[in-house]
């Protein structure tokens, strides 16, 4: 190392280099000098770990806890180390505006603040752990770090590396592009470490969430967006950064199978044999049918024509496909994203399908969430892009529609109206309104599943929001949660299952065989809930009108889920509805 350096960073030591609480509170209140920090990097990756400053530097560092500091504001900037801003709020008080407590108009900038930290410090622990980025493993005979060095990174380090690496978002990795460069060279120094290697096969809570196998996995996920962006029926479209950050990661898993294979490490994975559970069986069929594409037009000597219902087919014809390049490069975008981060769960799940050519002609389905009036029921919905999208919300139209007079949500109408803020079909504050840069379809099926299939949908109602916590209110509420019963059952559950949208077919069948058992219970204790508000009280004829018909609905649902046919692949499921 040059003269000029070591007074640099002998300068930094002595000069600019807080103690490590008082450093984290300068980060936590927006205050941390970053100049310093860059000498540092610079420093840092100007001194190999072949040579002797290199080594005495990153001694240094980890021995006055400057190094733990740096994890540490890391940590806080990236929500991974909640003890540590708790500890500084506790020990300062209010003096700590703090990253989460920042005013919501300031919110944009606590946001570049924090990225641009984050990537200050990555910088200076990527070049601590594999200056000028290069690809040579380290000879344990002249160098290597101590395992305190493993066992602090372990703590602090590689929880965030997680973070970014479980990531199956393309807008947002596309905006951190510089930010993953970071991360990446930060694996390669893990990896080059015979001593720190074998964090890349660690994970404190689950196996398959190793550092190893997050980084295969969003390689994977890239090279899907990538392909898609050269084989979509779109003029190519291309993504630079995208594309350097694949063949970033194809070096990274190189780097890293070839580390694995010649050190013959071993993953320590415990296989146990045991009886798959309901729940886990639900979640592994149907996470295979959540996304997918169906052909829903086809060509004929007539032109062109729809094979499925579609709410905004007269929109498809009358406006082409005039799409600007941002647009299609944000379907593309939304697509890959859509593949594999719908929310599925036991309770709740979101299922997409999309036009074989068109990505912006999709088709979805919404599963009702427990303990509300909606529960397991299977909703449909029509979604388009218009040209001008994302100027423009994306349209949405809902499908499963009840017939005159009958409302199964104050926000859905009959008519396939959608009442929603962040569609700019209600007035909401400004924060829940469609934002071009930053909404996204996924976002609006989130919305519907959370905020509109809800417990008590009365009082989604704005003039009943007041009636809440009334005699009268309650007993209203009560009356149409029970309607909305009789609902869920007839046209989400029965008319689903006799006339399947063509699109969810697999999904549908699937769904309502493996929770026919629960279904059936469900169904009954919602009888014998109406029947039960029947017996006195107010409305007690409603309640009884809609007992009844919910027990001609309990006879009807008997014959229908057990002959519903076995999916494929669970001949050998034990299954068997109990029925009455």
């Amino acid at each position: 190392m040059a003269n000029q350096e070591k007074h640099y960073f002998s300068h930094y030591q002595n000069f600019y280099f807080p103690a490590v609480k008082d450093l984290c509170i300068l980060a936590i209140n927006g205050s941390l000098p970053s100049l310093q920090f860059n000498v540092l990097s610079n420093i840092l990756d100007n001194t190999p770990l072949t040579t002797k400053d290199g080594i005495l530097i990153r001694k240094s560092m980890i021995e006055t806890g400057q190094f733990g500091a740096f994890l540490n504001i890391l940590g806080i900037f990236t929500h991974n180390n909640p003890e540590l801003l708790a500890e500084l709020t506790k020990i300062c008080g209010n003096s700590i505006q703090g990253i989460s407590t920042w005013k919501a108009e300031k919110a944009t900038n606590k946001q570049e603040y924090a990225e641009k930290h984050i990537k200050i410090i990555l910088e200076i622990l990527s070049s601590f752990l594999n200056p000028k980025d290069g690809f040579q493993k380290l000879d344990p005979a002249k160098f290597d770090f101590e395992p305190r060095t493993s066992d602090i990174l372990k703590k602090f380090l590689i929880p965030v590396l997680s973070f970014y690496l479980d990531n199956e978002s393309i807008m947002d990795i596309a905006k951190k592009v510089p930010i993953y460069h970071l991360v990446l060279k930060t694996v390669r120094g893990l990896a080059l470490s015979p001593c720190l290697s074998n964090l890349l096969a660690y994970n404190e809570e689950y196996d398959s969430k190793t550092i190893k196998n997050l980084v295969n996995g969003m390689k994977a996920f890239i090279e899907v967006y990538t392909q898609q962006l050269k084989n979509k029926n779109l003029n190519y479209i291309s993504d630079r950064e995208i594309e350097s950050l694949d063949l970033e990661l194809l070096a990274t898993c190189n780097l890293i199978d070839d580390v694995f294979k010649t050190n013959k490490y071993q993953e320590n994975i415990q296989i146990v044999e045991s009886p798959i559970s309901l729940e886990d069986k639900y979640l592994q069929a149907m996470k295979k049918l959540q996304y997918d594409s169906f052909e829903m037009i086809k060509e004929t000597r007539n032109g062109p024509i729809f094979t499925v219902p579609y709410t905004f087919e007269s929109n498809v014809f009358n406006d082409g496909f005039v799409g600007h390049s941002d647009r299609n490069k944000r379907l593309i975008q939304e697509s890959a994203t859509l593949s594999t981060c719908l929310p599925l769960s036991f309770n709740s799940s979101i299922f997409i399908r999309q036009d074989s050519d068109r990505l912006d002609i999709v088709k979805c389905l919404i599963t009702g969430p427990s303990n509300t009036p909606y529960a397991n029921g299977c909703f449909e919905f029509d979604a388009y892009y218009p040209p001008n999208y994302p100027n423009r919300p994306v349209a949405m139209a809902y499908k499963t529609v009840t017939g005159d007079n009958q409302y199964i949500n104050p926000n859905l109408y009959n008519n396939g109206l959608i009442c929603l803020s962040i569609l700019n079909t209600w007035a909401g504050s400004p924060d829940s309104m469609w934002n071009p840069l930053k909404s996204t379809l996924m976002e609006v099926l989130i919305a519907i599943q959370t905020s509109v299939f809800v417990s008590d949908p009365y009082f989604n109602e704005p003039d009943f929001q007041k009636l809440r916590g009334t005699e009268i209110g309650e007993l209203k509420s009560r009356l149409y949660k029970c309607k909305t019963y009789y609902l869920t059952v007839q046209f989400a559950i029965i008319e689903q299952i006799c006339k399947p949208s063509p699109c969810f077919i697999d999904v549908i069948y699937t769904h309502f065989w493996l929770k026919r058992n629960e279904i059936f219970k469900q169904v009954k204790n919602w009888m014998e809930e109406a029947k039960f508000y029947s017996q006195c009280g107010e409305l007690a004829d409603h309640f009884l009108h809609i007992s009844e018909k919910l027990s001609v609905q309990y006879q009807n649902l008997y014959n229908l889920l057990s002959n519903l046919p076995v999916p494929n692949g669970m001949n050998e499921f034990d299954n068997k509805f109990t029925g009455f």
